[in-house]
């Protein structure tokens, strides 16, 4: 099966990892845990980004 998979990371909106002011952001070893899982399952995961990369990437 083929997966896409959106996030947000702080990086992608200019904050550091360490800025505590924004807490609903994933961070990077988080989306790569949930990537690799998959892919040891068998799947086919593309890591797509937020909205703005995604529109970027795709339109």
């Amino acid at each position: 099966m083929k997966i896409g998979i959106t996030y947000d990371i702080k990086e992608q909106y200019g904050f550091t990892s360490l800025d505590l002011n924004f807490t609903d952001f994933l961070n990077v070893a988080d989306v790569s845990f949930a990537k690799e899982e998959l892919e040891k399952c068998g799947h086919e995961v593309f890591l797509l980004g937020n909205a703005q990369q995604m529109i970027h990437n795709f339109f």
